[in-house]
């Protein structure tokens, strides 16, 4: 017989793919709002954010120099989810590329 253990975590135990301990860029969409972790936010230096979505590859990009006021780490989202149809909620990885992050979307 094989045994796993199980370590309990934060959030009811669910996986999201991206571990909690790992100090990687990721963010996390709740139903109204996008939250950028420490890592991510290093990356903008400017107190507003622009938000895009390509529905083709379900791919969120967040730049800087937009419209949209990021206070803290939190943008209210809700706006952009219904423009877009996300329905999505969770902590996706995010890759840096060309000073723009992108979270694909499961």
């Amino acid at each position: 017989m094989a045994f796993e253990s199980y370590v309990p975590r934060r959030g009811g135990g669910r996986s999201s793919g991206v571990s909690r301990n790992k100090k990687l860029p990721a963010i996390r969409l709740s139903k109204n709002s996008l939250v950028i972790n420490k890592w991510a936010r290093e990356f903008f230096r400017a107190a507003n954010i622009e938000l895009a979505f390509d529905p083709e590859t379900n791919t969120i990009r967040i730049g800087p120099g937009g419209t949209i006021t990021l206070k803290k780490s939190k943008v209210y989202a809700k706006g952009f989810y219904k423009a877009f149809g996300i329905t999505s909620v969770g902590l996706f990885p995010v890759e840096v590329e060309n000073g723009h992050l992108f979270a694909k979307l499961s």
